[in-house]
């Protein structure tokens, strides 16, 4: 998983939508032959699913404390939409799962410090590798990219 920030220069390229300023971001290895039609049914169960478990908690999750909404901190709603589409990355085709947020954690921390993260980081994301392994998923953790600044 990868997580991105508006206040980044590589925010851009996920076409976000407007009123959003975080995405979280996985992006899973394609066949060069893949079958489209299977594709299809994958992101038409995703769909479903979304629509099922996850529509009806939206409106408990997106209600905040007006306190939060004056920090600074969020500017928009805390899950604002999400992309489950092939896309080209790096030259190569993956099914990408973007997750975007109205929540400006960088940018209203440095609204918050006085501070325009920009002007000192022009990339963050935390990186994080996802394998299957005996029909389990599990993490791995790569220190050199976690949290990463480059500049």
């Amino acid at each position: 998983m990868r997580v991105y920030s508006q206040c980044t220069e590589d925010w851009k390229a996920l076409n976000p939508p407007a009123n959003t300023f975080t995405a979280a971001v996985v992006d899973f290895n394609l066949r060069d032959d893949y079958c489209e039609e299977s594709l299809a049914g994958l992101q038409e169960m995703v769909a479903e699913n979304f629509k099922k478990y996850v529509s009806p908690h939206l409106n408990e999750v997106n209600h905040l404390p007006k306190g939060m909404l004056q920090s600074g901190v969020v500017s928009g709603k805390p899950f604002d939409s999400y992309r489950f589409e092939p896309e080209s990355v790096g030259g190569k085709t993956v099914l990408r799962l973007v997750v975007f947020s109205g929540v400006d954690a960088l940018g209203g921390f440095g609204k918050l410090a006085d501070t325009d993260i920009s002007k000192f980081a022009t990339s963050l994301s935390q990186a994080d590798d996802w394998f299957l392994s005996g029909g389990s998923v599990h993490l791995r953790r790569h220190p050199q990219r976690h949290a990463q600044f480059q500049g």
